[in-house]
């Protein structure tokens, strides 16, 4: 196995966040395989067995070089996150770069602190994938609550959409059943009542958010989000596409851009 320090050696060599990007790297996650196909049972406290997704490395698999490099993603985000409480949105160039799995197991760590309270939100119209690595169902969600909500309330709506994910301190609101596009979420009425009262209900809040595909969408992720963390993958992602993205992101508020995850780090201690 690989020593964390080898691994970060490694991406300060690729140095795609650092020079290219003109953004701080906050991390790297050792690769590991994704998706939902193969699952591990976990027990979460005071609750049955469960199928959990194998990606929730965080929880499955504590001492695992991926858990202990979210973890210090999650102490790196610390800093921005104390200055605004605000919304962290997750985003990337392309599919296949690693959002959901970013997104979900920093929600696991930011959990795991007894004074939070912390909601994932799935906001990808195109590929909603986060309820299922919880095993929890996709619907209702947000696109019914911003289509309107039928029980008449923000508060009431939230009651059968927003799940416990079945980690103490963590909860889930799925995408829903109709594929809303992010540009007519955002021109919802009910939009604003929602951040809102979820401003009061938890302490944290991550979007896990679609990938950037136009300058239209780096805008109407600005409005969703108050901060944005973009994920990369090791080798893969063409570093043009990357700047090009950072580059519309920045264009309505620089700051607005925390900073990038380098994923899927080959030879840094794969999960088995």
């Amino acid at each position: 196995m690989v020593s964390i320090h080898e691994a970060l050696e490694k991406a300060k060599q690729e140095q795609l966040a650092r020079r290219e990007n003109q953004r701080p790297s906050l991390t790297v996650v050792p690769s590991q395989e994704e998706g939902a196909a193969e699952a591990v049972h976990a027990r979460p406290e005071g609750s049955r067995p469960k199928s959990f997704d194998k990606s929730l490395i965080t929880y499955i698999k504590l001492s695992a070089p991926a858990a202990e490099n979210f973890r210090s993603l999650g102490k790196a985000l610390a800093a921005w996150e104390g200055r605004s409480r605000g919304r962290l949105g997750i985003t990337s160039a392309l599919r296949g770069e690693g959002r959901t799995t970013v997104a979900a197991n920093l929600g696991l760590v930011w959990a795991e602190e007894s004074r939070q309270r912390v909601l994932l939100i799935d906001a990808d119209a195109g590929c909603p994938a986060l309820a299922s690595r919880f095993a929890l169902p996709g619907e209702p969600g947000l696109s019914e609550i911003l289509s309107g909500p039928a029980h008449g309330s923000i508060e009431e709506a939230l009651v059968s959409a927003v799940r416990p994910s079945g980690v103490p301190r963590l909860d889930v609101l799925p995408f829903g059943g109709e594929a809303v596009p992010l540009a007519q979420l955002l021109a919802s009425a009910w939009m604003e009542p929602l951040w809102e009262y979820l401003k009061r209900a938890y302490t944290r809040v991550i979007l896990d958010l679609p990938p950037v595909a136009t300058s239209e969408d780096a805008q109407a992720m600005r409005r969703m989000a108050d901060g944005l963390l973009m994920v990369v993958r090791a080798g893969s992602t063409d570093r043009r596409a990357v700047r090009r993205r950072l580059r519309w992101l920045a264009s309505a508020r620089r700051e607005s851009v925390v900073g990038c995850v380098l994923n899927a780090v080959e030879g840094s201690g794969n999960v088995e």
